[in-house]
């Protein structure tokens, strides 16, 4: 709860933490989350057991859920997946898959960028310029950080 800036009992006394509007309609609030989220995908207690373990979810989803390793059905999946939902017509085509896959498929080296339909080739690489499995985990937080995730 602390990286969330939020720690019970630590407002000072005699009010207490203030319960008006006005008081959390601030950016902090929003920075914490967004810090939080980063937290949850990057850190990890011990080698093996990551808070949120990405790869090994990526990597162990079923074909039906995870046809193949291309970035149109990486962003469908964890659009997914996080979400809980799919829209009418499916992810695929909406503004948000669209920003998802257009952010795995940039090459930040050339302007030429990956197919969006053939896979990527070794998804835990994270060798130069593509970083698969940075790009994975980015996506991931790119979801956690969307209106989509913070309105629900």
């Amino acid at each position: 709860m602390h990286r969330a800036g939020h720690r019970p009992f630590y407002w000072p006394a005699p009010d207490g933490y203030p319960e008006d509007q006005q008081h959390w309609l601030g950016s902090n609030g929003l920075l914490y989350v967004l810090r939080c989220m980063d937290w949850l995908c990057d850190r990890s207690y011990s080698t093996e057991d990551r808070v949120m373990p990405i790869l090994p979810i990526t990597q162990a989803a079923s074909l039906d859920d995870l046809p193949s390793n291309s970035p149109n059905d990486l962003a469908t999946f964890w659009l997914s997946r996080i979400l809980g939902y799919a829209p009418e017509g499916g992810w695929p085509g909406s503004s948000l898959h669209t920003n998802m896959r257009d952010f795995l498929v940039q090459n930040p080296n050339d302007p030429s960028l990956w197919p969006a339909d053939i896979p990527f080739t070794d998804i835990d690489g994270t060798y130069s310029p593509w970083y698969f499995y940075e790009r994975l985990r980015a996506l991931v937080k790119l979801i956690l950080s969307s209106s989509e995730f913070l309105h629900r």
